[in-house]
């Protein structure tokens, strides 16, 4: 019934818009088919979520041009995407302070891009993962702007200010986004 499960029901999940109900169905039929594959993976994962993220060699990946104008420039266990403008680059995430941040500024300089055409840091959310480099690329990148919605800014200072701040500095407030808010860089 596994293999009748990953080939019939999981496709027919999706096909139908049930995409949660799909990865169940393909988790539980794989855990049944290769329960040795799966608990590699799962232990794989564990290791680069929790051993492997302070692990700076191992986080370090090349930078790649994902399509278009926007690449891929952070550490392995987070992600930060440039877009390159006409009018300068917009940085996605800033990855965390000191060691992850400096593997974002060198990939981005290895897409030929110069740290000070960075016009702005867009951060996803108030993770410190996210957040944390920002204020160490603020001081290095004079002409960018940290772009982080109203809540994300109080919850990195709040954070900045606790016991688990563990030397991560909120960003200071550029500019705060808003729902629906247009941004534009170039012809971007």
């Amino acid at each position: 019934i596994a293999l009748e499960t990953m080939e019939i029901y999981a496709p027919l999940a999706e096909r139908i818009g049930m995409q949660e109900m799909k990865n169940e169905l393909e988790d539980l039929a794989f855990s049944e088919i290769n329960p040795d594959a799966r608990s590699s993976i799962l232990a794989r994962i564990k290791f680069l979520r929790e051993e492997g993220k302070d692990n700076v060699a191992l986080q370090k990946v090349p930078p790649f041009k994902m399509f278009d104008n926007v690449w891929y420039v952070g550490p392995g266990y987070v992600s930060c995407y440039l877009i390159k403008t006409s009018a300068g680059a917009i940085l996605i995430d800033a990855s965390e302070e000191p060691d992850m941040v400096n593997i974002v500024a060198n990939n981005i300089k290895a897409t030929g891009t110069d740290l000070k055409d960075i016009k702005a840091i867009f951060i996803s959310h108030g993770h410190a993962d996210h957040y944390g480099g920002a204020r160490y690329l603020q001081d290095h990148m004079p002409n960018a702007k940290v772009v982080m919605s109203a809540v994300d800014y109080d919850v990195a200072e709040r954070r900045a200010k606790g016991p688990r701040a563990n030397g991560v500095a909120a960003p200071r407030r550029d500019l705060v986004a808003t729902d629906g808010q247009k941004l534009t860089l170039g012809k971007t």
